[in-house]
């Protein structure tokens, strides 16, 4: 199993890219979110991801990326149980949310 990753992700004209200050990708390339998958254990164990696609300008494929949603165990055999490709984007879009409590204090740039 690889070593954690930092891609950055900048959401820009309604895309994802790759942005700057990450240990992976290269930044400007495009990113798609491919398919939800859920992966499973021998222990009947289940794992959730997004699977990630970097390509180049050409639309040529850079790399991929597995985006678990629980911690996924080095050296566990996991099997392709589930693939949604209709909803990948929905439940990036749940990860990316945030939600404040009443009193949050919030700094904002200044808007000129």
């Amino acid at each position: 199993m690889s070593p954690r990753r930092i891609l950055p992700v900048v959401l820009s004209d309604d895309s994802l890219h790759v942005g700057t200050n990450g240990d992976t990708g290269t930044e400007g390339n495009a990113l798609f979110l491919d398919s939800y998958v859920t992966l499973m254990t021998q222990n009947t164990d289940t794992v959730e991801a997004l699977l990630i696609v970097e390509v180049y300008e050409d639309d040529s494929i850079e790399n991929s990326y597995v985006m678990p949603f629980s911690p996924m165990v080095e050296g566990v055999e996991y099997t392709l149980v589930g693939i949604d490709r209709e909803n990948a984007e929905e439940r990036f879009a749940k990860i990316t949310c945030l939600s404040f409590v009443r009193g949050t204090r919030i700094t904002c740039p200044r808007v000129h």
